[in-house]
Formats: structure tokens, sequence, C-alpha cells
């Protein structure tokens, strides 16, 4: 999310599609340019940590690395983000 590269918060995808150049590939060619860590498959020890069903999972995470919201998507993306950063 470029629009606010700079503010204090984190977006971290949970991807299991295979290995790291793999993942890298297809963020590129989708234009993604948040966190990605790269499971493996989907029982990886992210997903299970994380109890991660679907792909990509997106967690908006707080300065204080608190999750605030889990797949914030589309038109809720920048709202969430916005309101995270509002809080003190």
């Amino acid at each position: 999310m470029k629009l606010l590269e700079n503010e204090p918060f984190a977006l971290l995808g949970i991807n299991s599609d295979g290995d790291a150049a793999k993942v890298k590939e297809i963020m590129a060619r989708e234009g993604l340019t948040w966190r990605n860590a790269v499971d493996g498959d989907t029982s990886g020890p992210w997903a299970t940590a994380w109890n991660v069903h679907s792909w990509p999972t997106l967690f908006l995470i707080d300065k204080d690395g608190v999750i605030r919201e889990r797949d914030p998507r589309g038109e809720r993306m920048l709202p969430a983000v916005r309101e995270l950063l509002e809080r003190k």
C-alpha cells in the first residue's frame, strides 16, 4: 500500500503458494507491495499458528504489534488503515 508506506502500520500476508521465488513472481505480477510471509503450503506453521484458512490472508497490525483487523479488502482497506492511524 504505497499511499501509506511511511505510516506506522503493517500489512502482512501469509502465502502458501510454494517457495519464495514463486511468491515474489505472483506479487510482482499482481502489483502487491505489502509484506508477505511464505508458509510453503496450507498446513505450514504460519497458517496453523495464525488460523489461516484462505489465501491471501491479511492482518492489519497496529504500531504496538496488536492485530486490529483481519482481511480488510477492497473498499474497506484504506478506511481500516486510516482508522488504525487515528488511534493514539
